[in-house]
């Protein structure tokens, strides 16, 4: 049973061509870390900074091995606040 079956094929192929479309390219210069392991948020320690962190995870979902460009882009991001709270901040 098709998904939407109110599109026509040809809109349904005009999405799934910008889904494939949307491929990131490779960023040698980011800061990786490994896949397993403990995170140590730190750098806030010397800087007046509360210490809110943003981590985020990607990966690239192979897709089907026999569609030509069948690769998807999944992105997760995860955000870290400061447990301290400034009780003027509380009900903010």
């Amino acid at each position: 049973m098709s998904a939407h079956p109110q599109l026509s094929i040809e809109e349904v192929t005009k999405a799934v061509d910008y889904i494939l479309s949307l491929k990131q390219m490779k960023n040698d210069d980011q800061d990786l870390l490994p896949l397993e392991g403990v995170l140590t948020f730190k750098e806030h320690l010397n800087s007046e900074s509360k210490g809110n962190y943003v981590l985020s995870a990607s990966y690239i979902e192979k897709g089907n091995k026999e569609t030509e460009d069948a690769e998807i882009p999944v992105n997760e991001y995860v955000i870290f606040k400061s447990e301290t709270q400034e009780s003027e901040e509380v009900n903010k």
